[in-house]
């Protein structure tokens, strides 16, 4: 699915460079490619859920990718930048991650 109907898009990660630099570089995000695709919650998955209208499903390849998108990330795909709620793995074989399902709001 992410293949066919997604494109490249970037996991924004705060840097972890010493804020106390002097060249200021604390605040710039290291940003990583991935492979993803957005796509809507049901109806089902919203009710009785945390899951704001303005939240929307990003699934990540997890190929190439060191970690998990997180609280602190950022994502930025299609033209929009959208903030990491939450996210969790599908890993079939409990040890290989091959996506993230992540829950990003606009």
């Amino acid at each position: 699915m992410i293949d066919k109907f997604g494109g490249d898009g970037q996991i924004l990660r705060p840097s972890t460079r010493d804020p106390y630099d002097p060249d200021g570089a604390g605040t710039t995000p290291d940003p990583l490619t991935a492979k993803m695709v957005r796509v809507e919650y049901t109806l089902g998955e919203r009710e009785n859920s945390l899951i704001s209208n303005r939240d929307c499903k990003i699934l990540v390849a997890a190929k190439g990718l060191d970690h998990q998108p997180n609280g602190s990330d950022r994502i930025s795909f299609g033209g929009e930048t959208y903030e990491v709620v939450n996210s969790k793995p599908l890993a079939p074989d409990g040890a290989t991650n091959i996506l993230f399902e992540v829950q990003a709001r606009s």
